[in-house]
């Protein structure tokens, strides 16, 4: 391996490992994972749970996928399916079960300890339970005690982008830029990513302050001047009335949005991205339910006047 290639691994790799989920459905490519014991990485690649995840071809959200088994899965050894983490010792039985299908050893020339630390690529795959011909597929390497996951198909941003469809009539000027924030976002480009997603949450606050001026009767100039020399956190303070609370109780962390984008590094824009992102949709969810609540009162009242109407016009026939 390079030393560019060291360098990348170093700049992306976390100190914390992610559970098997998260390397499956939330973790983009190419993000290297130090793991600190051989447990945490066997306990990726025998993975033995469910997952619950879109499913492409069927086009159902939170479909449930199982591991598929071969006879080079430790699970096709000894299959336990286990509620929780499984033990040590059971990760350690099933991967020497794993070494001895496919390489044909006696058990006691067995290394775990070694093929754990190894250098080696291994996949994953799942099917759907709708229909065991669809499947998900993963791909991980291991390089000197790192893993990242190198592949898979459906892509995440497949796998994601359904979760945004419905906000797509609330900002249809900035739809497409917020589906390109979660797509550069999957693919591990931080600077990219964040300079769609803070176009998006910025035009959220300009709609609340417009929302805002007309329902305050606020002067337009001087709110605007008020945006323009103020920090994003005074900017949603001041609208505190038409954002979510979460939103208001939480400003400062959004006080990274008044930085330049060129004074923000590639990580500093993927560790703030997952706060922006929720902020975001914290909004299209209130605004979403706002509309909804507004549609639901407008259909009570045209009920209500077409039954009052009805009245009025049979008490006007009995009278006559």
């Amino acid at each position: 391996m390079s030393d560019e290639e060291t360098s990348t691994e170093e700049k992306t790799e976390k100190n914390v490992f992610p559970s098997s989920q998260d390397f499956f459905l939330k973790i983009p490519l190419y993000n290297w994972h130090k793991f600190n014991s051989i447990y945490e990485i066997l306990i990726l690649e025998f993975f033995d749970k469910t997952i619950d995840s879109y499913c492409v071809e069927c086009d159902k959200a939170e479909t449930v996928f199982t591991r598929v088994t071969t006879k080079f899965s430790a699970i096709a050894a000894g299959r336990q399916t286990w509620e929780s983490d499984p033990s040590l010792e059971y990760v350690l039985n099933n991967a020497q079960r794993l070494l001895i299908y496919r390489w044909n050893h006696e058990p006691d020339q067995i290394s775990v300890e070694n093929y754990a630390s190894s250098n080696r690529e291994f996949r994953i795959t799942f099917c759907c339970t709708r229909n065991n011909r669809h499947y998900q597929h993963f791909w991980f390497q291991v390089v000197n005690q790192r893993v990242a996951k190198v592949g898979q198909y459906p892509s995440l941003a497949d796998l994601k982008l359904p979760e945004y469809q419905k906000y797509r009539s609330l900002i249809p000027d900035k739809y497409y830029e917020l589906i390109s924030a979660v797509i550069q976002m999957t693919h591990g480009y931080g600077v990219g990513s964040f300079v769609y997603l803070r176009r998006v949450f910025e035009h959220l606050i300009e709609l609340a302050r417009d929302r805002a001026i007309e329902q305050e009767k606020w002067n337009k100039k001087q709110i605007k001047e008020f945006f323009e020399l103020n920090r994003i956190e005074d900017r949603i303070l001041k609208l505190s009335n038409y954002l979510p609370d979460y939103l208001v109780r939480n400003r400062k962390v959004y006080s990274i949005l008044s930085i330049g984008i060129h004074e923000l590094s590639e990580q500093e824009c993927k560790d703030v991205f997952d706060a922006v992102l929720n902020g975001t949709i914290t909004i299209l969810e209130a605004e979403k339910t706002r509309q909804e609540q507004e549609a639901r009162e407008k259909a009570t009242e045209v009920a209500l006047q077409k039954s009052l109407e009805a009245v009025i016009k049979r008490e006007d026939r009995e009278n006559t």
